[in-house]
């Protein structure tokens, strides 16, 4: 006798005809109601519909129309077909009230295959990494205005050293005898543009100057002007000398080639005489001029 339905897979329960979801009518029965009928009338239902023929019909409606309705949304999600189903029971396996196929005991309604995931409460974030911002270098202020110190260098010549008429460079203030050059070459030009002789007489020893009257002669028409001392050095004789620049204005008649300007260059000799430093008589080659 047949345990399971051949056309939905449902349990039969005792001597059931018809199955009890799909009103499909169990072999067994069939076989029996054949056996059943005489020769005669297997002969006659062969034959002829006889009554037994509404009834059929009937009952193949009822049945087409149940297993539509109650049995179609089993069959379209799992239907088991008759080559699943055998003759003995399946140890373990039922059918549940959805018509899917379920493994354990009645009352486990649970549907495999079709368990919904489980989630956790929030999806779990990579937390972003914190950056802290850079921290912001930190500078000492720099004294910008350098501090001056009193003591002199080579560059730097004494405040009080060179006068409106003759100044001096950087490299010769820190001589010890830049101070006594200026002093005897102030004199002198002095004297010259003065036209004072006298003057002109001290500050030059006795071999070195001129008498009045080429004096007043030769400087006549001179005036000197922008007197720089721009070296002191011991000259090839042994005496001190000073390279001295400086500008001549004078009467073309009493500049040398005719020149009313001109650029000088000379050495300044200095000597002692009578223990006083003087201005000596120069060297020949220690003087050159321009025109301006």
């Amino acid at each position: 006798m047949p345990t399971f339905c051949t056309e939905c897979g449902t349990r039969r329960e005792g001597d059931q005809s018809f199955c009890t979801n799909c009103a499909t009518r169990y072999d067994d029965v069939v076989r029996r109601d054949r056996s059943a009928e005489t020769p005669d009338e297997a002969a006659e239902e062969s034959v002829g519909h006889g009554a037994g023929w509404y009834v059929g019909l009937s009952v193949a409606l009822a049945v087409v129309l149940i297993g539509a309705v109650v049995g179609g949304g089993a069959l379209l999600r799992n239907r088991v077909s008759s080559a699943d189903v055998t003759d003995g029971p399946i140890s373990g396996v039922r059918l549940n009230s959805d018509g899917f196929i379920v493994t354990g005991e009645p009352g486990d309604e649970s549907t495999p295959g079709l368990e919904e995931p489980s989630y956790s409460e929030e999806p779990s974030y990579t937390e972003e990494p914190q950056y802290m911002p850079e921290p912001t270098p930190t500078y000492t202020e720099e004294t910008l205005t350098p501090t001056l110190t009193p003591t002199l260098t080579p560059t730097m010549a004494p405040p009080d050293l060179g006068n409106a008429t003759v100044s001096v460079a950087p490299e010769v203030a820190n001589s010890a005898t830049a101070r006594a050059v200026v002093a005897l070459l102030t004199g002198y030009f002095t004297a010259i543009n003065e036209r004072d002789y006298a003057k002109y007489r001290q500050v030059l020893t006795r071999g070195a100057r001129q008498t009045q009257a080429e004096f007043e002669k030769g400087y006549r028409t001179t005036n000197n002007s922008q007197v720089l001392v721009r070296e002191l050095a011991i000259g090839e004789d042994g005496r001190l000398m000073a390279t001295v620049d400086f500008v001549s204005t004078q009467d073309a008649a009493d500049g040398p080639d005719g020149q009313t300007c001109t650029r000088w260059t000379v050495g300044k000799f200095f000597e002692k005489e009578s223990s006083k430093l003087r201005i000596g008589k120069a060297l020949k080659g220690h003087s050159s001029t321009l025109a301006c």
